[in-house]
């Protein structure tokens, strides 16, 4: 996704590679989505290979909402907090999220896609 048509950015941090490996997994089956491994800065002597997060981007026309349910899927079958930033036109904010407050900062989630796009 390229482009003038790219309005919103999410960044979505999970606490191991394995459980982001298993979100990027997730997140590939919404159509109209493009998700980005970013790759954790190599310490010294190491050869790099762990993931930091992963960078979600959609346009308009309810991809958005579809990213937040499938998040909201996955996270429902583990028991990992995670964070996720939204940018684009007129937004910028970061929220954390696990299985404790999914119900409650869902809507705030989707006010903020709703907002950047």
């Amino acid at each position: 996704m390229t482009g003038d048509r790219l309005v919103t950015r999410m960044d979505v941090v999970v606490g191991s590679t394995r459980d982001l490996r298993s979100l990027h997994t997730w997140l590939r089956r919404v159509e109209g989505l493009a998700v980005e491994v970013v790759p954790a800065a190599a310490g010294p002597g190491e050869q790099g290979g762990s993931w930091e997060l992963l960078s979600v981007a959609f346009g308009s026309g309810g991809v958005g909402i579809a990213v937040l349910q499938t998040v909201q899927a996955w996270l429902e079958t583990r028991r990992s907090t995670i964070r996720i930033r939204v940018r684009g036109t007129g937004v910028d904010r970061e929220v954390e999220l696990d299985t404790s407050n999914v119900a409650d900062v869902l809507p705030l989630l989707e006010k903020m896609v709703d907002g950047a796009a």
